[in-house]
């Protein structure tokens, strides 16, 4: 099923890492930065009311979850708020309806990272900060 999807250098990093990068296999603007915009929403809404402060910026993709290591350092459970108030935003799911997640991806890919800045936290769809954990083992950008 992997070589369907993944170049054979892609699949030889995917046995040797366990975890593999698919670049262009979502449109960023249309399709990842919803979700991203409403995560930086929901982690406004935490930050207020935890009464944390984090430096306020208009919407980034880079910078969508600026703070969240901040939230967490505050209380590891305000994390958990993130993850379950992710799976309520629209955008994310009509990310997770589309109809090449079904046609398109291996049947080993278990989670989909919106998190795309690899010096931020990755909010990982499926959990948050587990990218080592075996089940979570493909970056789609």
């Amino acid at each position: 099923m992997l070589n369907n999807l993944l170049t054979k250098e892609q699949g030889k990093d995917f046995n040797e890492y366990g975890y593999v990068v698919v670049k262009g296999f979502y449109d960023r603007k249309l399709e990842i930065e919803p979700t991203q915009y409403g995560i930086g929403q929901i982690l406004k809404i935490l930050f207020e009311k935890y009464h944390i402060e984090v430096e306020s910026r208009s919407f980034s993709p880079d910078t969508f979850d600026l703070g969240y290591q901040k939230l967490i350092a505050a209380n590891r459970k305000y994390g958990g708020e993130v993850y379950d108030a992710i799976k309520q935003i629209p955008a994310f799911m009509r990310l997770l309806s589309l109809k090449k997640n079904a046609n398109e991806l291996p049947t080993e890919v278990k989670v989909i990272y919106v998190g795309l800045n690899p010096k931020i936290a990755r909010i990982i769809i499926g959990n948050i900060d587990a990218w080592h954990h075996q089940n979570y083992r493909y970056l789609f950008l």
